[in-house]
């Protein structure tokens, strides 16, 4: 079992001494259970990808598991991959790095991933097409010359909630085509009338 404990703006845990408190007792709590357990802590001041959402953020997993998508999103899902190749099989961690690059790349991930849509009686045919597009889109741009110096995870994970993303209470709907998708990464150079994000819900902006 590979645990993936996020750590950052946009995570349970703030700060790295509490996630690796976290960490450190869900392995202990594993390996009572007989199981063979480590955890990673990753980044989540900034957004791993580039979509925010319920049906986009299935569409950029789909087009990593293709061989495509952000590079952060696609290392982490190597890094992640590659320690439980590791855990399963004892192979050296270049050795697993490389297998579950290749896995990528050749198309093997996404077919098991369709394998496992099928066995559990989905429909494969949904990500091999375009996802249906929300009615209403808004556009955030830069509005002078700059770079993007800061991106907080939690308050962009806090607006698409109120776009209808997520629930503020556990009886709020989700709309499952609303979402951010960020256009500019962190450090990146951008112009006056820039996109740096575009918004999608089912009611009005």
């Amino acid at each position: 079992i590979v645990l993936d404990v996020k750590v950052g703006t946009g995570a349970f845990m703030k700060t790295l001494d509490d996630a690796r408190k976290l960490a450190e007792q869900m392995v202990a709590i594993g390996r009572q259970c007989g199981k063979r357990v480590t955890a990673l802590l990753t980044n989540m001041d900034v957004p791993l990808g580039d979509a925010v959402g319920n049906a986009i953020e299935i569409a950029e997993a789909a087009e990593v598991l293709r061989g495509g998508g952000p590079a952060p999103l696609r290392e982490l899902c190597i890094i992640l991959s590659a320690h439980m190749l590791k855990l399963a099989k004892n192979y050296d961690m270049k050795t697993c790095m490389k297998r579950a690059s290749q896995a990528l790349d050749s198309g093997v991930a996404l077919d098991k991933f369709y394998e496992w849509i099928e066995a559990q009686g989905g429909d494969v045919s949904f990500f091999r097409s375009s996802l249906p597009r929300p009615p209403y889109v808004a556009e955030i741009k830069a509005w002078e010359d700059g770079y993007l110096y800061h991106i907080d995870a939690g308050k962009i994970g806090d607006s698409a909630v109120s776009l209808g993303a997520g629930r503020f209470k556990k009886d709020d709907k989700i709309d499952p085509l609303a979402g951010i998708e960020i256009k500019k990464v962190l450090g990146a150079r951008v112009s006056r009338g820039d996109t740096i994000a575009v918004l999608y819900s089912s009611v009005p902006i």
